[in-house]
């Protein structure tokens, strides 16, 4: 027989992930799972771009969408009135809204590498220290900022709080 890609989602329940390294792929324990599970494609609101002129959602914004250039660089694109919503599955703008992207949840913080450091949504003291699946939270000395830019704590970095 000829093996034909589901077109459905698999959907995991929280704490699993999907495993395509078995010969009939299911959801396995994130605990089980090795240090390198993760990629940057777990992390929900980074766009992918692997070729020029290819579209792509805009993580945080339905009325949007990216167009991947040459350079590896984007250049964002709005929908049209007349179909204002950018429907992942096709590509195209739609009038249909339940067709947006809504993976990507700027109050929850994602970790995809080993010691990576992200700052806190709701807290400009804090940070989050990835060690996948686990992540611990700490808190910047005295009154210092988690810098977005050093990813260090420092004492005149911007105060960023996205939730």
């Amino acid at each position: 027989g000829v093996i034909v890609p589901s077109s459905l989602p698999v959907d995991c329940t929280d704490g699993y992930y999907f495993n395509d390294g078995h010969a009939v792929p299911r959801c396995d324990p994130i605990s089980d799972a090795g240090a390198d599970f993760c990629s940057d494609l777990c992390n929900p609101c980074v766009y992918q771009c692997d070729t020029a002129g290819q579209v792509t959602p805009n993580p945080t914004d339905c009325f949007t969408y990216y167009v991947c250039l040459a350079d590896g660089h984007v250049l964002e694109q709005p929908c049209p009135g007349n179909a204002p919503f950018f429907d992942f599955n096709t590509g195209e703008c739609t009038l249909d809204d339940t067709l947006c992207y809504n993976y990507c949840d700027l109050c929850v913080p994602h970790c995809t590498k080993q010691n990576e450091k992200v700052p806190d949504p709701l807290d400009c003291h804090n940070f989050y220290e990835c060690n996948p699946p686990n992540i611990a939270s700490f808190t910047c000395p005295h009154t210092e900022i988690f810098s977005r830019v050093t990813l260090e704590c420092e004492t005149d970095a911007d105060c960023i709080i996205d939730c």
